[in-house]
């Protein structure tokens, strides 16, 4: 089933529809002394009213969903980050991986790093990014 789909038939229009009927049949009868045809015309005619807007705002509502900010590794690229986890001496090689920390879009991510050079990074050390090394890992450079 698609999401697009306008969906008649749910809880929410069911419940707007029986609630709508009802207030309004006992206003008419009760309030207004219409007569049995005249409030069932008006309180089907409310009852559906109430089922279309309850359908409505939650249709509009699935719509306005949003997955959240999406990370790219690529926005890292050429900005500075902090050592979270000390990068191992040789990680360049693919022996192992350290972790940053970097500040983006308003959130902070960690991300495994190496180093560019056969040197250890240590905790705590600023570092820039310079390149992407696959899809989880980026290679770093120490500022001095």
């Amino acid at each position: 089933m698609e999401d697009s789909k306008f969906k008649w038939m749910s809880r929410q229009a069911l419940t707007g529809f029986m609630m709508m009927f009802g207030w309004v049949g006992l206003v008419c009868t009760e309030q207004f002394e219409f007569s049995i045809l005249m409030t069932l015309l008006i309180s089907t005619a409310a009852g559906f009213t109430a089922a279309f807007i309850a359908t409505l705002i939650f249709h509009l509502a699935k719509k306005a969903h949003s997955p959240g900010t999406v990370f790219k590794i690529e926005d890292a690229i050429g900005k500075e980050a902090i050592v979270y986890h000390r990068i191992p001496k040789g990680s360049s090689t693919g022996s192992s991986a350290g972790k940053i920390s970097i500040s983006l879009h308003d959130f902070t991510h960690e991300i495994d790093a190496i180093s560019l050079y056969e040197e250890e990074i240590p905790s705590f050390s600023s570092v820039q990014i310079i390149k992407k090394a696959d899809d989880k890992t980026v290679v770093v450079i120490p500022l001095k």
